[in-house]
């Protein structure tokens, strides 16, 4: 290491986004606080999942990290001892350097090199040899946007089409354009119509969206929905509409265990219709059912999208990743049966006073 080859990520970020300048393929040396100032740190989705790849690099977590590496590999706390005596002994050697990933945005992230990192910072050495490489934006900066980057399920649907008509009352006069090769072109444009938007300017092209990064789903929509033309209003209607099982989800803990047990015991305390939403009936139908129920009660679902755009109470069946598929929703949560029941009466009192 020389002062030659030393270099700061931060002129590094600066260069590329101000003076598109790229530096060359060769090994350098960066500060390895400046690294964790600057980069995200964290791997690929398959790899961040098994809680192996921490982002805080404080020294008091390199005990747990010790321990989900011993958890999450045969014999992870042998290789964890095997790379600490390495550094100890050989320093980070230049044939393996970090791998240092600069992104058009000016997002820095360390792409390789999160192990060692960890064992650097605990044995103090001050810089460490990168590698940087450089990804620079899909699209041409005059190629026109088309929308179309969309997750699967209804209920991700429902924020999609959420999301266009968010755009197209921002644009006004600009045409919004959307890609009619989507998944659920034909859904999507379904709900836009059901919604209580008066938009003219969003126009469907045979043409592949131009969208990059992830696609969109029920996260990303993180305000109110827009409303149904059909709008709930509150009173005793003595029908309860409900969603209890889906099919399509790959999250087990989000499914109520015995749903047959679950129903028959509401059912037998409320004197109520009880109807079932889905596929059985249209998106039309739906919001009329819902419309004209005093609430819905499920688990996180397409329906209980749709439902927050009625504006019916929405009971949901409580698990961890509730509140990431619902931002600032308005719902309540049950944990089982008993819960649900006395959520259930308190509405309907309410609703009954509200007539």
């Amino acid at each position: 290491m020389t002062e030659n080859n030393i270099i700061s990520i931060k002129d590094t970020i600066h260069n590329f986004l101000i003076n598109s300048k790229e530096i060359n393929d060769d090994i350098y040396y960066v500060d390895i606080e400046e690294l964790i100032k600057y980069s995200i740190i964290k791997r690929n989705k398959q790899n961040s999942r098994n809680g192996s790849i921490l982002k805080c690099y404080d020294s008091r977590k390199i005990k747990q990290f010790k321990q989900k590496l011993s958890e999450n590999y045969l014999n992870g706390q042998d290789k964890w001892e095997k790379l600490r005596e390495e550094l100890k002994n050989k320093g980070w050697i230049e044939e393996c350097p970090a791998i240092i990933m600069i992104r058009h945005v000016g997002k820095c992230r360390l792409w390789d090199g999160h192990h060692r990192l960890y064992i650097a910072k605990e044995l103090g050495i001050d810089h460490i040899p990168v590698k940087f490489i450089f990804r620079h934006n899909k699209r041409n900066e005059n190629q026109e946007i088309i929308y179309g980057k969309c997750k699967n399920h209804f209920g991700n649907l429902w924020a999609f089409a959420n999301r266009i008509c968010l755009l197209g009352n921002k644009a006004k006069d600009k045409k919004i354009k959307v890609s009619n090769y989507i998944h659920g072109a034909d859904i999507i444009k379904e709900i836009i119509s059901l919604l209580d938007v008066d938009l003219s300017n969003i126009e469907w092209v045979d043409k592949n969206n131009t969208e990059t990064g992830l696609r969109y789903g029920v996260k990303k929509f993180k305000l109110p929905y827009y409303s149904t033309k059909i709008k709930w209003k509150q009173k005793y209607y003595g029908r309860i509409v409900y969603q209890l099982e889906t099919g399509s989800s790959l999250f087990d803990q989000k499914k109520i265990t015995d749903v047959n047990i679950f129903l028959d015991k509401i059912k037998d305390r409320f004197n109520c219709d009880f109807i079932k939403l889905g596929k059985h009936f249209s998106i039309q139908e739906c919001i009329e059912n819902a419309s004209t129920s005093d609430l819905f009660i499920g688990i996180c679902s397409g329906m209980s999208h749709l439902c927050h755009s009625v504006g019916v109470p929405v009971f949901l069946y409580n698990w961890d990743k509730i509140k990431k598929c619902h931002p600032n929703k308005d719902y309540k949560v049950f944990n089982n049966a008993d819960d649900a029941i006395e959520l259930i009466n308190k509405q309907i009192i309410a609703n009954k006073i509200g007539e």
